[in-house]
């Protein structure tokens, strides 16, 4: 009987594996209309039930990372709105590998996307966005932050029986604008339930990173007041008005209050809240879901319930994903309204969920307290030219938490250029983004590469330091740092944070150098040696003793043989300079 039984189970296991290939091979995506050819890309697209009773399920897109797709973590990335589609932002306009050109005439493959460092996964959530469903129209009457939660929660573990090979996989979610509260809360959701052993599932959560997040109402609200009058958006007078009449501590504003946000507010009508330096999208968007009058109606609740209008280089990518995904070849290539029943037409934001949508949530301040107290590894990052979630609120926010400051607020940088700000606190950092807005992928989409691939390498470097890391690794892909042809030299990247400016390292890496015909540097051979009296380690607080040019406090230390007393020998630029 015992024997039975265990085959049963073997059985059972057997069919369970077979049904998972088999589901799983039926979500795969050969390949989309007007997808280039070249290079190829591993996608996988379809349903997954969240609750059999009601019949509701919840759509998502996949894609296996670039290279090594079996050795790197699993990304989930979340929109917020309520109510936006993270398949028409996130994954078409913003980081995904595959986005929509104009008119939604096709796609074009994006070198900077993320899944270059993890396996990335896009969810429609809540239900009622994009191609989600309910087969119950009670279910969109319920919509909270809980019913949110519960539902991703409930994806995850259905969709790791589809994908088993990524059960035991690093895991991590990112998400943006109200997707601050949907991944800190999914975030806190995971580690409860894998502290639980009744839990269905244990899921192997790492960390979370929210870019410019709904985090807190009252920083959030303090904050976006301050950066409209900062940036010069609104007069000294309104400013004067908002400070005297608001207590954004009250979710329920003052008359007075409200009449000078909805002066504020009116201020946006011309330019685009989402990134404010950036053209504002001039196209004749008649579809409800794009429309922009509802925010600049005299309504503060209008007004948070807003939708987002797409920005950057483009400011109308939002309808060029419109265009593209209601092609009825499109959705069926890509597994989408399968039965070709969902009402209307498909969106990227949906007014009816944001309208119906149960805002109940104040912070979610507590869930990142409790979060970084259980180790796990969280980042905030910010656009600094966006004016709906700013970066003011954002920075109140994080200080709110009361964390320990390890490394000191500081410029990173990028291509010779200062990218922004980074600032590491006991269990928490913080990164800015100069000049992108809401939507930091598509605005700085190689700032956002850089800082996805920092926070899933973990440690306390900067995002300069891990760019300088993968310059390396690419054998100097880009414009680089380099000696004299047929030299040693070397770069030693030390955060001040871990290790003091004053102790010498034990083993600094050199690479030796050669130059093409172009003067870029052709070969870099590692090689790791010891610190002796042969090799000179300057730690010279923030400057190079023989350039005297001046470098962030964590880029320590050039290496090089030494230099003559009159400093006349060779000395290595320090790692920001590629």
């Amino acid at each position: 009987m015992a024997a039975a039984g265990l085959g049963l189970r073997l059985v059972s296991a057997l069919a369970l594996l077979a049904f998972s290939s088999c589901s799983r091979d039926a979500d795969r995506v050969a390949r989309l209309p007007g997808q280039p050819e070249t290079p190829s890309v591993s996608q996988f697209a379809g349903y997954v039930t969240v609750n059999e009773r009601h019949g509701r399920a919840l759509f998502y897109w996949f894609f296996e990372a670039q290279t090594a797709p079996e050795e790197k973590p699993l990304l989930l990335w979340l929109n917020g709105g309520p109510g936006c589609s993270s398949i028409g932002y996130g994954a078409a306009s913003e980081l995904g590998p595959l986005r929509v050109v104009r008119q939604g005439a096709g796609l074009m493959f994006n070198e900077y996307a993320w899944n270059k460092e993890a396996n990335l996964l896009f969810l429609e959530s809540p239900v009622g966005v994009g191609f989600s469903y309910t087969n119950k129209s009670s279910d969109l009457d319920k919509l909270n932050d809980d019913f949110v939660a519960e539902d991703a929660y409930s994806f995850l573990v259905n969709w790791l029986e589809r994908f088993p090979e990524y059960k035991d996989r690093g895991f991590y979610i990112a998400g943006e604008s109200y997707a601050g509260h949907y991944v800190p809360q999914l975030a806190e959701l995971v580690y409860e339930r894998n502290m639980d052993k009744k839990g269905k599932a244990y899921i192997n959560l790492k960390g979370f990173i929210a870019g410019n997040p709904i985090t807190n109402d009252y920083y959030d609200s303090k904050g976006l007041a301050e950066y409209a009058w900062s940036h010069a958006v609104v007069s000294d007078e309104v400013y004067d008005r908002i400070k005297k009449y608001c207590n954004f501590k009250n979710s329920n504003w003052s008359d007075d209050c409200s009449a000078a946000m909805d002066i504020a507010y009116s201020q946006y009508r011309e330019i685009d809240i989402y990134n404010i330096y950036a053209p504002k999208c001039l196209l004749n968007q008649t579809s409800p879901s794009s429309a922009a009058q509802a925010f600049f109606e005299n309504d503060q609740e209008h007004f948070r319930r807003r939708i987002h209008m797409f920005s950057g280089y483009d400011p109308c990518y939002s309808s060029y994903a419109e265009d593209y995904f209601n092609k009825q070849e499109v959705q069926k290539a890509f597994h989408a309204n399968i039965s070709g029943l969902l009402p209307g037409k498909w969106h990227v934001c949906s007014d009816s969920i944001l309208n119906s949508y149960n805002f109940s949530v104040f912070s979610v301040l507590p869930i990142y307290s409790k979060l970084i107290k259980a180790g796990l590894r969280v980042w905030l990052y910010s656009g600094d030219a966006d004016g709906r979630v700013p970066v003011i609120g954002s920075r109140y926010c994080v200080e709110a938490l009361g964390l320990p400051t390890k490394t000191q607020w500081q410029p990173w940088y990028l291509d010779k250029q200062v990218a922004g700000r980074f600032v590491e606190y006991q269990g928490m950092s913080m990164v800015t983004v100069r000049g992108a807005g809401h939507l930091v992928p598509l605005n700085k989409p190689a700032e956002g590469l850089t800082l996805i691939n920092t926070f899933l390498r973990g440690g306390s470097r900067s995002p300069e330091a891990t760019a300088h890391s993968r310059f390396r690794e690419d054998q100097a892909r880009r414009r680089g740092a380099c000696g004299v042809q047929g030299q040693a030299h070397g770069v030693c990247v030390q955060s001040a944070a871990s290790s003091s400016r004053d102790s010498p390292l034990e083993t600094c890496e050199l690479l030796l150098c050669d130059y093409d015909d172009e003067r870029r540097p052709a070969r870099h051979e590692p090689l790791e040696v010891p610190v002796s009296d042969k090799y000179s380690a300057h730690y010279s607080n923030n400057f190079h003793p023989c350039n005297q040019r001046k470098a962030p406090p964590w880029l320590h230390v050039g290496f090089q043989m030494t230099p003559n007393a009159d400093c006349s020998g060779d000395v290595t630029r320090e790692a920001s300079a590629f």
